[in-house]
């Protein structure tokens, strides 16, 4: 998977519409240039609200290889990073250095 910074086509391939709000994202393609996983974050409220989706069948390697970029890119923000993940997705968090934080969980 080739990871790149993401443009409004991604959004349009993967979701089928561009995001309403500004966004600063990483994009991974495959050989193809099919995407496969968008992460980033947008501001609100004086935070940075990381995201990510991808398609099934992405290979767990390549999922930790778009998150160490994107967490790269959200430490270089200097702001107070949060994420509202699925379930499912806790232990990865806390790997990334994110805690529970109410609803929310924080990039410490």
């Amino acid at each position: 998977m080739n990871i790149r910074p993401s443009i409004a086509e991604d959004f349009v391939k993967f979701f089928g519409k561009v995001p309403k709000m500004t966004v600063r994202s990483l994009t991974g393609v495959d050989e193809a240039g099919e995407v496969l996983a968008i992460g980033g974050y947008y501001l609100y409220g004086g935070f940075a609200v990381a995201f990510t989706d991808h398609r099934k069948g992405i290979s767990k390697r390549d999922m930790v290889k778009g998150a160490r970029e994107l967490m790269k890119m959200l430490k270089k923000t200097n702001l107070n990073v949060i994420a509202m993940p699925e379930n499912e997705e806790a232990i990865a968090m806390k790997h990334y250095g994110f805690v529970p934080d109410g609803q929310s969980w924080r990039l410490v």
